[in-house]
C-alpha cells in the first residue's frame, strides 16, 4: 500500500491556499489546511504531519515565530518546516527563518514543479533522517543491553573468583592445620610420656620420708608446673582432635551456672561478669569437657583484652535458620535451630588483620612467654567438630563480641 506524505499547507490567501491544496494533493500530498499561526500551531500539536508548508506573513503572528515554537516543542521538534513567502525575501529574513529550526527557505514566485520536487527531497531526507534515528536508537538499546550482560558476566566472574579465592584458602588453611596438627599430636604424646614420668617421680619423692621437708614447696612446683604442661598437652588434643569426642545432651544454661564460679576466677576481681540466659534453651549435641574448655578459654581471651579491668556478659539465645546464616563450611543443612552463646567484653579490641588470624594456631598478640597461640584455635576446631561456626565483631578501642552457633537437638531426641 503506497504511503501518502502528510502535509499542512499555512497560508492567510484562501485562493493561493487552494491552489496550494489542490497541487500539492495531485503529487500524492494528503494536504491539511491552516489560515494563522494559531491554527497552525494547534493542528501541529494536535496530530504532527511529516511537514508543514508556512507562510512568513501570518495575520496574527510569524511563520519564523511559528516554526520556533515547532522546535521548541519535544512532540513536535521533528517535523520538517519549509517557509515560503514572497514578501520577506532579504537574505536575512532567510538567515532569520534558518536560525529558527526551518528546513528550507523558498521563495515566490516558483514553480510548481520545483515546489513539489523541493519538498520530496526534504521527506526523502526526513526519512533518511528517521532511519538514522532509529538505528541509533537500536545500536544504543543493543549497546545497553550487551554492556548489562557484560556487568552480570563480570559480576559473576569476580564472584567465582572470590569463591575460588576462598575456597583456595580455606584449603592451605586446612593443609597448614593439618601438618601443624600432625605435629602437635606427636610433640603431645611424647610430652604426655615425659610429664608421666616427672608426675609419678614427683609423687614418689613427696612421700619419700627421706626427703627434707624444706624441698616440699620445691616438690609441688614441679608437680604444679607438670600439671600446666598436661593441661597444655590436653589443648594440643584439642586443638588436633585427637582427644575422644563423647557427644551428649547438653544444656548450656546449666553448663554456664555450673562454671559461673569458675569463669569468675579465671576473670580476676578487676572484670565483672555477667550471665543473660535465654529462657527454654533447647539442648545440643556435645561432649560436654570439649563445651566447657570453649566457654573457659573464651572468657580467659576477654580477661587478657582488659588488663585494666572491665566487663564480659555472656548470653544465651535461640535462633531460627531463617536467621542464622551457617557459613558453607558448617556442615549442618538439616538443622532448623541454632543456638548462639555469645562472650562480648568491652577490652582493647582488635583490628580487621588480627581478626582474621585469631584462629590460626600458634598465632597470639600477646608477649613471648605469656601465650601458646592454642587457645582461640582450640575453640574454632571445637566449634567445628560440633558442626558450628563462629563469627566474630570487633574494632579497635571497642571491645569484642564472640558469637558461637551450635545446632540445636531436638528435645526428644535421645542422648
Amino acid at each position: 500500500m503506497q504511503y501518502h506524505p502528510r502535509l499542512l499547507v499555512v497560508d492567510d490567501d484562501p485562493v493561493l491556499l487552494r491552489t496550494l491544496s489542490r497541487a500539492l494533493g495531485d503529487a500524492g500530498f494528503l494536504v491539511e489546511e491552516a489560515t494563522s499561526a494559531s491554527e497552525a500551531l494547534e493542528s501541529v500539536r494536535a496530530r504532527p504531519p511529516d511537514l508543514v508548508l508556512l507562510d512568513v506573513v501570518l495575520p496574527d503572528g510569524t511563520g519564523v515565530e511559528v516554526c520556533r515554537r515547532i522546535r521548541a516543542d519535544p512532540s513536535t521538534a521533528a517535523t520538517f518546516v519549509v517557509l515560503i513567502t514572497a514578501v520577506a525575501t532579504g537574505s536575512d529574513n532567510e538567515v532569520a527563518g534558518l536560525d529558527a529550526g526551518a528546513d528550507a527557505y523558498i521563495v515566490r514566485p516558483v514553480g510548481m514543479r520545483e515546489l513539489v520536487a523541493r519538498l520530496q527531497a526534504l521527506l526523502r531526507l526526513q526519512k533518511v533522517q528517521s532511519a538514522l534515528r532509529s538505528a541509533g536508537a537500536e545500536l544504543e538499546r543493543l549497546v545497553e543491553e550487551r554492556t548489562r550482560e557484560l556487568t552480570e558476566a563480570n559480576a559473576r566472574l569476580r564472584a567465582e573468583i572470590e569463591q575460588r579465592q576462598e575456597a583456595e584458602a580455606r584449603y592451605v588453611q586446612s593443609q597448614r592445620l593439618e601438618a601443624a596438627g600432625r605435629l602437635a599430636a606427636g610433640l603431645a604424646h611424647d610430652f604426655n610420656n615425659l610429664l608421666t614420668i616427672i608426675i609419678c617421680n614427683t609423687e614418689l619423692l613427696r612421700e619419700d620420708p627421706r626427703i627434707p621437708e624444706a624441698l616440699d614447696p620445691t616438690l609441688r612446683d614441679i608437680a604444679l608446673a607438670a600439671e600446666r604442661g598436661a593441661g597444655l598437652t590436653r589443648q594440643l588434643l584439642l586443638f588436633t582432635r585427637q582427644q575422644v569426642f563423647r557427644p551428649r545432651l547438653v544444656n548450656l544454661n546449666e553448663t554456664l551456672h555450673t562454671l559461673e564460679h569458675m569463669i569468675a576466677a579465671a576473670l580476676g576481681p578487676q572484670v565483672s561478669l555477667a550471665l543473660n540466659l535465654a529462657g527454654n534453651l533447647p539442648p545440643i549435641s556435645a561432649d560436654p569437657t570439649m563445651i566447657e574448655q570453649v566457654i573457659l578459654n573464651l572468657a580467659v581471651n576477654a580477661r587478657d583484652a582488659m588488663p585494666r579491668g572491665g566487663s564480659l556478659r555472656i548470653e544465651t539465645s535461640v535462633l531460627p535458620d531463617t536467621i542464622a546464616s551457617p557459613p558453607p563450611q558448617a556442615s549442618c543443612p538439616n538443622a532448623t535451630e541454632f543456638v548462639r552463646i555469645s562472650f562480648i567484653d568491652n577490652g582493647c579490641g582488635m583490628d580487621e588483620a588480627t581478626r582474621e588470624r585469631i584462629f590460626d594456631a600458634f598465632f597470639t598478640t600477646k608477649e613471648p612467654g605469656k601465650g601458646s597461640g592454642l587457645g582461640l584455635a582450640t575453640v574454632h576446631g571445637i566449634v567445628q567438630q560440633h558442626r558450628g561456626w563462629i563469627d566474630v565483631l570487633s574494632q579497635p578501642g571497642a571491645g569484642a563480641t564472640f558469637h558461637i552457633h551450635l545446632p540445636a537437638t531436638p528435645h526428644e531426641a535421645p542422648a
